[in-house]
């Protein structure tokens, strides 16, 4: 860790994801995510179609917030494709909706201040 209570390769104002999450809550969705995916293995031997929805749950809150666990899925990626694709399906809409929603917003930022332009603006 570099100084200031930061992770090295950070903006240094105490986050330590990629995304900008602070460390404290990217800690929390890591413990959350591992104990989403040790549910997921205790429920895979019972009958009904538990198990492996809750492991790609827990593996994809990893995903976006653990760098060490998105090296091994690179990894696992790389060896086994076939087996990894529920996860890189699922990730691919996610960031898909993600991107929807952001041009969505931009565009409405720049309605309101086109708007906002055209208000001030003498007839």
């Amino acid at each position: 860790m570099a100084s200031g209570g930061t992770e090295s390769g950070t903006n240094g104002q105490g986050s330590g994801a990629p995304n900008g999450t602070p460390t404290w809550r990217r800690s929390f969705y890591i413990a959350l995510g591992w104990a989403i995916v040790a549910l997921g293995v205790v429920l895979g031997p019972l009958p009904g179609p538990l198990g492996v929805p809750l492991m790609v749950l827990g593996a994809i809150i990893l995903l976006r917030n653990s760098n060490d666990f998105r090296r091994f899925f690179v990894r696992l990626k790389r060896r086994y494709p076939t087996m990894t694709w529920p996860v890189r399906t699922m990730l691919d809409r996610l960031r898909a909706r993600i991107r929807v929603r952001r041009q969505a917003r931009a565009a409405a930022r720049a309605a309101a201040k086109a708007r906002a332009i055209t208000a001030r603006a003498p007839s």
